[in-house]
Formats: C-alpha cells, structure tokens, sequence
C-alpha cells in the first residue's frame, strides 16, 4: 500500500521514513502524538500528499506512550464516490463517455475497457469509447482492418444468453466472447500480441432493462478489482446514461444549428431589451460592410441615428413594447460604414422566462433584387418605347408612300422610295428589340434577313431575276450598331438592285456578315457593272454613299471598295464603343 519493504520502515523514525511528513497539511505526528498519549482511539480517512493515496486509519494506544496504527487503502473507493457525484450532479460533454470508461478502467484494474451503447429497439449495441493504451489500441485496429470505435454491432444471441442473470460475467478469453462475430484466428493473434488474459462483460441497466456494458479485458494472469465497486460504479452510469445521451444529442442539434446559422445566407442578430446587440453573425457584417463584429456591437439599435431616421428603430421599439413580430419590412439605410443598402427585416420578440427579454432580427439585403427589378421595369418600358418608335416609322413609312402616289416624275418618286426604304430599315431594328430578354443582344442575322425580303419586295419586278446569297454569323448586336448596319445595308442592296444590272435581267448580290478575329466585318458584292473609276470614299458624290460613309465613320469602321469584278463594298469595325 505504502510502496515501501519493511526494511525500510522498521526502527526508524517517521521523519526518516517520510521526510516531508512536517511539512504537509496535516499534522501526523501531532495527532498520533495525541493518541500515544491519552489513549484516545482516533478513525479518520486523510489523502497522502507524499504517496497520492486515500487512507482510512484507526490508532490507538495499547498502553501509555505507544500507538498502533491500522490502515487501507481506499484510493479507488474515493475516485469512484467522487465520479459518481459527478454523474448524478453534472451535466454531459462528448467526451464523458471517455471517462466514465477510463474511470471504469481504473477501478477494474484492467488492460483495456470498451463502453457499449444499446440502441433502443436492442438490435444493435454501438462500442462509443475504448480506453487504454493508445498505441496499442492503434495497433489492434490495423489487426482487426476496422475501428471498433463507433461500430454498430449485430445482436448477437450466444453473448446474450452467456451475460443473463448476472451482473458481471466472466470469459476466460477474449474469443470466447467473440466467437461467432469477430474471426478466432484474428481474435487470437489479438490475444498472443497484446498478452490479454480474462474478460468481464459488466452490465449498465436502467429499469432492470440493459442499455450498455463494460467489455473489461485484463492482462494475462490479472484478476479483476474491486468487482463491489465496479457493480455500484454501473449501476450509477445506468441512472446518467439517459442524461449524457440526451444532453450529446441535444449538444449536437446546438451545434449544427449554430453552423446552420453561421453559414446562413440571412442577417441574425439578437438584441436585449434595451436594443444593445447580443449576437450577430458574420451575414449581418456583410450586410453592413462592417469591419469586425466588435465595432458592429457598439452600435445601439434603438438609438442609433441612421436607424432612427430609417424606420428600423421605431420597428424594432414597437415590438420591445408589445412582444408582438413584425415583418416584412423594407427598409433604406445607409450604414455606418457609409454603404446604402436596401434591406428586408422580420423582428420578432424573444421571451425568457415568460417575460419580454429583447427581439430577434433576420436582415435580407435586397438591394441587388430590387435594383434588378428597377432594371426589369425600365426595360420593359424601354421595349415599350422601340415598339412605339418602330409603330411610328412605319407611319412616316406610309405618309411618305402616299406622298410620293402624288408625284408623276420618277425621280422624285424614287427619291421617296429610298427614304421609306431607310426608314423601314430602322423599324425592323426597332422591332427587333421588342420582346427580346437583353436590349443589348440583337440577333443581326435574322435582322439582315428580313430587311433583304423588304427591300426585294420593294424594288423587285417581275421580269428580273436577281440571286440574293447569304453567309451570315450568328451574331448579337446593341441597337447602336444594328441601325447603322441596318442604314449600311439598305443604301447597298438598293444601289446594287437597281444600277448594277441595266442591261441584264440576271445578276448575283452577295451578302455576308461575319466575325473574325475580335472584328466584325460585313460584305455587299454584286456581279453587275461596277461604280466608276473617279469615285472617291472620303468625297462622295451620290448620297447613298455619303449616308454609307457617315455611317462608317459612326462605327468608328473602315470602307473598302474593290471594283475589279462588279462591286464589292466592305466594311469593317470593331466591338467597341461607338461615337454618336
């Protein structure tokens, strides 16, 4: 008990024996001292401060100026009463099930200790903790190929039957309490390897109902310890094992609820009943544009002035008075961090107790929804407007028809044609962007498309036979560069159908739009007679090419022309910002 022979005890003085014994916190020489002397019988329990041990103690003097002393050592019945005063009076963590089997382990003496937990319809049992040496524990689980930590074990019957009607039972090996679930041939090289002797299975009931037990395994020659106590010590863990498995569960809901709030994409914050913040959450500091939640917490919720100004306040004031919620609210604020925001706020009161003790708050920054929404609207109206413009150009287009039925000279009246022509060419533009999701993509092919049917309808007659070819790109276009296009292509395509082919009723108009290279390019080439040699690009004399030109120029693009086989207009630009 003491660690010491009796060679080492016998005639010699306490003070040899125990040299610090003066020095202690208990005065041992006093009090045997006292005993010695007038024969007063002493019984006490004290803690060794110089072997760490519990011992009860009688003294008592057989005759005047003598003492025996009678001791035990009661180290493990201590350890087990004071656990068992932390099972009944403390509340759970995870990792009380380590030490109730380490306490286990300790009062049995044994190599290893495994706590299982039974599920509640009893077909499984769950191994929540193993304890002993870790390395070795490491070593077995590369054994076994598996970690019998937190596996689920099948019921198994012959265990079952062995462990009935006893609180402890006893194995004179390990695989005869595996047999059937765990391979002999591996149980045994478990067994040689770590020279384990005897297993106990002690039982944890509630309501004579088993929920769990101790799997002790000992060391080869080893008997178990303290059985009396380890009986009591389970019994004891059967009354809190309810506790520490709701309060585990409970612990893990917390938990994910918390990370469920941490990671959440809402504003949470809590507040007291005087509007100073509590909680928060790291959404709220996005929302805010805060520089930390420290700085954020400063800030009174009922008292601060760009709160007050916004409404929230008053809100959140109402709900402290009356304890009833109120939401959704929209509210504009600009923060404290000078950022506006548009936000969606619900509050709702929080009580402890019965009693009104602060408010709730989730924050919903909608400031990007609602400017999109903004947006949504002024494109809707903008498309309403091109659908305006477009039913107005077609009006023009119509006057200037019925104008030009007035007029005998052709040339006045074809002066009329082409106008309608370029205003027709400008409400197809415009129609295009009616109903189409994104204002700034205009599919240009299939606009180049229908205006070549226009213009064909237009100025066609029956006893020509003109081939009209595309190659054209799948292209988007804003309307800045489509009406231009648009313009280009009508004064193009009107030249060619009605000067290229005077003397022929056969000809080949060739029109390509195409994308290359970041530029975009497009073609308008015939077969006919070609433009004369003396034209030039910068001074043009025929207005169709001036309004081409001044159309180039408006692409920030380039004019080629090639007349060395009929006429080939090109023009090139680039996905840039126009000037207008």
């Amino acid at each position: 008990m003491t660690g010491l022979n009796a060679s080492e005890i016998i005639g010699k003085n306490a003070t040899e024996i125990f040299p610090g014994i003066r020095n202690g916190s208990f005065d041992w020489i006093g009090v045997y001292g006292k005993v010695a002397l007038t024969g007063e019988k002493l019984e006490l329990e004290n803690f060794s401060e110089i072997l760490g041990k519990w011992y009860k103690i009688t003294a008592y003097s057989p005759e005047k100026h003598y003492f025996v002393t009678l001791f035990s050592d009661i180290t493990v019945e201590k350890e087990t009463l004071k656990m068992a005063e932390n099972l009944l009076q403390t509340s759970f963590l995870e990792n009380d099930y380590k030490k109730i089997s380490d306490t286990a382990l300790t009062i049995s003496g044994a190599k290893y200790v495994a706590l299982n937990i039974y599920e509640e319809d009893g077909n499984f049992f769950r191994t929540v903790t193993i304890s002993g040496n870790n390395n070795h524990i490491d070593k077995a689980i590369s054994i076994l190929s598996f970690n019998p930590k937190n596996k689920k074990w099948p019921h198994d019957i012959n265990r079952a039957q062995k462990i009935a009607g006893q609180k402890i039972t006893r194995f004179s090996n390990l695989h005869k309490l595996t047999r059937g679930v765990i391979s002999d041939k591996i149980v045994k090289i478990l067994e040689k390897t770590f020279n384990i002797g005897e297993v106990y299975v002690v039982k944890i009931e509630r309501d004579n109902q088993m929920i769990g037990d101790f799997t002790i395994i000992m060391n080869e020659g080893d008997l178990l310890e303290n059985k009396i106590f380890l009986e009591i010590y389970s019994s004891l863990v059967g009354l809190s094992i309810t506790r520490l498995d709701l309060e585990y569960k409970l612990s893990e809901t917390r938990v994910n609820y918390q990370h469920l709030v941490e990671s959440s994409m809402v504003g949470i914050l809590t507040c007291d009943i005087n509007g100073n913040i509590k909680y928060l959450n790291p959404r709220v500091l996005d929302i805010l544009g805060s520089p930390g939640e420290k700085e954020t917490k400063k800030i009174n919720l009922l008292k601060f002035k760009p709160l007050v100004d916004s409404g929230f306040s008053n809100y959140l004031a109402k709900v402290l008075s009356t304890g009833k919620k109120i939401g959704p609210a929209e509210i504009v604020y600009r923060t404290k961090w000078n950022k506006e925001i548009i936000v969606r706020v619900h509050i709702a009161p929080i009580f402890s107790q019965n009693k009104l003790s602060g408010a709730q708050i989730l924050i919903d920054e909608i400031t990007d929804r609602v400017e999109l929404e903004d947006l949504r609207r002024k494109e809707i109206l903008l498309q309403e407007i091109h659908h305006r413009i477009k039913n107005n150009l077609q009006v023009i287009a119509s006057l200037l028809n019925m104008q030009a039925r007035n007029f005998e000279d052709e040339i006045v009246k074809s002066a009329f044609l082409d106008s309608q022509s370029r205003i027709k060419s400008m409400s197809l533009a415009h129609e295009k962007i009616y109903g189409v999701q994104d204002l700034s993509r205009i599919e240009i092919s299939d606009y180049i498309r229908n205006l070549e049917n226009y213009i064909l309808r237009t100025y066609f007659s029956d006893s020509r036979n003109i081939d009209l070819r595309n190659d054209l790109d799948t292209v988007y276009l804003d309307i800045e560069r489509t009406v231009p296009i648009g313009l280009i292509l009508t004064e193009l395509l009107t030249n060619s159908i009605k000067h290229a082919f005077p003397d022929k009723d056969n000809g080949l108009i060739y029109v390509s739009f195409k994308y290359l290279n970041g530029e975009y390019i497009l073609k308008v080439s015939d077969n006919g007679i070609g433009i004369s040699e003396d034209h030039e690009i910068n001074n043009p004399k025929s207005t169709g090419l001036k309004v081409v030109t001044m159309l180039t120029r408006q692409l920030d693009g380039n004019l080629e022309i090639d007349t060395s086989n009929g006429t080939c207009y090109s023009i090139t630009f680039k996905n840039e910002p126009i000037n207008c």
